[in-house]
């Protein structure tokens, strides 16, 4: 049993058929049959637009995620991550383009740029020109 604007459809025809199936079968149908078959179209109509929205709205989370860039590192996660000492990333973070100015004397540090260069000193490359 199903339920559509406070009204208990029974089971009618099987929606879940192929579409050329249904409609070889429409020219059979009388009122009452076609009555019901609309009704139970409609509540699967709102099951799917309720699943659509749920979907649309889970994909947007999922883009916006996606667009959000890294948060910034601090000095004591750049040593971390790199194992190196505070003095070495004050001294190298401008030449591997590892600072980031936010004013006056606050530096945080590009999280991509530190990622390429653990990437390139596990490679042993110098760093970019």
């Amino acid at each position: 049993m199903r339920e559509h604007d406070g009204h208990v459809l029974d089971e009618g025809p099987d929606l879940n058929g192929g579409l050329a199936e249904h409609l070889e079968q429409v020219e059979s149908y009388d009122l009452e049959r076609i009555v019901h078959a609309l009704d139970l179209i409609a509540v699967e109509r709102d099951r799917l637009t309720t699943l659509e929205h749920a979907l649309r709205s889970r994909l947007s989370e999922i883009a916006a995620a996606a667009r959000q860039p890294a948060p910034l590192l601090t000095l004591k996660e750049v040593t971390r991550q790199l194992c190196v000492s505070r003095d070495w990333v004050h001294d190298h973070a401008e030449e591997e383009g590892l600072a980031v100015h936010l004013g006056g004397n606050v530096v945080r540090y590009d999280p991509v740029a530190v990622a390429q260069l653990r990437a390139r000193r596990r490679r042993r490359e110098p760093p970019p020109a």
